[in-house]
């Protein structure tokens, strides 16, 4: 079985002049950045509608609304966190020198990163996934 597919196959810009930056955001487009952004805040907002019981301490109750700028900032730590692995999330933030980078404290609060916050409402709505897939299906 042969699959003939039109174009070149590779990269077909020239990245040579291009920031670590504006090569990432060549696989994220701000459409897609802002559906993250907007699903994400939705996620969150009716989580906490419905959870009018938490506790005056919960994290939750910080939650503040993202935006397209953070959001590049949690995936880019996210995926820095799988070049540079730790035995626990936490360690990413440590001042412990065994540990210590400083990139992660300067790109995001670990509480923002962490539970209730960026990492849990984190949210796609199933049928956009489905929506991005089927062309390859």
């Amino acid at each position: 079985m042969s699959l003939n597919t039109p174009g070149t196959p590779g990269i077909q810009i020239d990245l040579s002049d291009k920031t670590d930056l504006e090569i990432f955001l060549l696989f994220l487009d701000n459409d897609l950045l802002d559906y993250l952004v907007t699903q994400t805040n939705l996620y969150a907002n009716q989580y906490l509608d419905k959870k009018s019981d938490l506790p005056p301490h919960s994290r939750a109750r910080l939650w503040r609304d993202t935006n397209r700028e953070e959001m590049i900032k949690f995936i880019g730590l996210t995926l820095l966190m799988s070049l540079n692995s730790r035995p626990r999330i936490h360690q990413y933030w440590s001042t412990n020198p065994l540990f210590s980078s400083q990139i992660y404290g300067s790109t995001m609060s670990r509480d923002r990163y962490l539970k209730c916050e960026m990492f849990e409402f984190l949210h796609l709505y199933s049928f956009f996934l489905f929506l991005l897939l089927v062309p390859y299906l």
